[in-house]
């Protein structure tokens, strides 16, 4: 009876010594199927990250000329308008600053759009200066990528 409880509980490692090349051939497959799908993973992570860090440099600029433009009157907005298109000077007449490059970032532009806008609130003309603000980015080999702010301006005098 013992030889046979002995027989029972043979491993296989009991009765082989090593692995045999089909086990090994097997095992370095899997093992490079993993390692590419990683290296995959790897590369596409690495090229998200630069362009998720442009869409954040895009958001910045675009926020940056807003707030610039916010902090101007409505009076010095308007005048600004003029200077870049001399017939602004009614509703609907559309300045517009055509893309610039931005100096120290590498392949971004913005525009800016000032349009006259007269509007009705509770029966009264309310005369409002609508502000684009838009700042892009395009690189060799990748579609152009922007952002895009708008903005009211009310006239304090109507």
């Amino acid at each position: 009876m013992k030889g046979k409880m002995k027989k029972l509980f043979l491993l296989p490692h009991d009765c082989q010594r090593g692995f045999s090349l089909m086990e090994v051939v097997i095992a370095l497959a899997l093992l490079g199927l993993v390692s590419i799908s990683l290296l995959s993973l790897l590369l596409n992570s690495y090229a998200y990250r630069g362009v998720n860090a442009k869409k954040t440099q895009l958001v910045g600029l675009a926020q940056e000329q807003m707030e610039s433009i916010r902090a101007m009157s409505y009076d010095e907005l308007w005048e600004y308008a003029c200077s870049i298109n001399p017939n602004f000077s009614r509703p609907g007449e559309i300045a517009r600053v055509c893309s610039e490059p931005v100096p120290g970032y590498e392949g971004m532009f913005r525009s800016l759009q000032l349009e006259a806008q007269s509007l009705q609130v509770a029966g009264h003309p309310v005369d409002v200066l609508k502000i684009t603000v838009e700042a892009h980015y395009r690189s060799q080999g990748s579609s152009a990528r922007s952002v895009v702010f708008n903005s009211l301006l009310k006239d304090d005098e109507s």
